[in-house]
């Protein structure tokens, strides 16, 4: 049983309707020119064999980039060429392989029932197994894309995606794991699901969170990075949201973070065809008529991905 609070709301979607001056007309509108310009793309993957419901898919797009068509069009075309420049982080995003399953066991990344009063999602990131050793961050960089496949997929209805961090179980070996590599590809990765991040709270920090920052700092925007909050005490955590989207161990009345991951987990299994389909489409880029996506890190010659995208 899905726990109440995790399925779209409604009513917030049709406050974003207000907010970004939509309206059912004009989002079929738009949702047909974005279909008509993607036909014009020999680039592009047919997805709408793919994504059943693909005129919803792109209303999520549009919501997600506060119905910007120009921006709508440049999500698009990363999130499908993100596919065939960083295929890494879109193969094997399947939940029933060991990877996938020792990382649910290691590593408990949810996305809590509700909306804050902002009308952010949040998404809570603890590790559960504390030995340095079994920690696989391009598994738990995979799951961390398939939950946000999920809403771009089911729902936008929030206008931003808030992140906690809960460092208890964080030990000075887990920093051996964070490749330079695969965090430059979680950064571009991120830009085909352009949520903004109007905050990151950061709770349990040990003393050597500064070394991880530090690491992770050339690949996060400076903006989230100021939009960083530390909480000494976790029980602090009801103060930046509403109680009943707080996991009960944190003071909350929300359900336990293990019993969220293991709804997650089941989530993300019934929807393995979809995230299989989805990840089979790529681009072709000897077919692109423009090159303006290009960038240096994937062995082209402009820079035109923008970094994580915030407001």
């Amino acid at each position: 049983m899905i726990i109440k609070g995790i399925n779209p709301v409604p009513e917030a979607k049709l406050r974003l309707y207000k907010e970004y001056n939509m309206t059912p007309d004009s989002v079929a509108d738009d949702v047909q020119a974005i279909k008509d310009w993607i036909n014009k793309q020999p680039h592009l993957p047919n997805f709408e064999k793919a994504v059943v419901d693909s005129d919803k898919w792109i209303e999520n797009v549009l919501l997600m980039v506060k119905n910007s068509m120009a921006k709508a069009k440049n999500v698009i075309d990363m999130y499908f060429s993100l596919r065939t420049l960083h295929p890494t982080l879109f193969q094997g995003r399947d939940p029933t392989l060991p990877a996938m399953k020792r990382s649910f066991e290691d590593v408990h990344i949810v996305i809590l029932p509700g909306l804050t009063k902002e009308g952010s999602r949040v998404m809570l990131m603890r590790i559960n197994n504390p030995d340095p050793d079994d920690y696989d961050l391009e598994a738990h960089m995979k799951r961390a894309l398939m939950l946000m496949e999920i809403y771009l997929r089911d729902g936008v209805d929030f206008t931003g995606l808030q992140v906690v961090h809960d460092f208890k179980n964080f030990k000075l070996g887990h920093l051996t794991h964070f490749n330079l590599q695969l965090l430059k590809m979680m950064s571009t990765g991120m830009k085909g699901y352009q949520f903004r991040l109007p905050k990151t709270i950061m709770m349990n920090a040990p003393s050597h969170i500064d070394t991880l920052m530090t690491v992770c700092r050339p690949f996060i925007n400076a903006k989230v990075m100021a939009r960083v909050k530390i909480i000494k005490d976790q029980t602090k955590l009801v103060d930046e949201m509403p109680p009943e989207m707080v996991p009960v161990e944190y003071g909350g009345t929300a359900p336990s973070v293990e019993e969220l991951n293991n709804q997650w987990r089941d989530i993300l299994i019934k929807n393995r065809p979809y995230l299989a389909a989805v990840d089979s489409l790529r681009t072709n880029e000897s077919l692109r008529l423009e090159k303006k996506f290009i960038q240096t890190e994937f062995g082209g010659e402009k820079q035109s991905f923008r970094r994580l995208a915030v407001d």
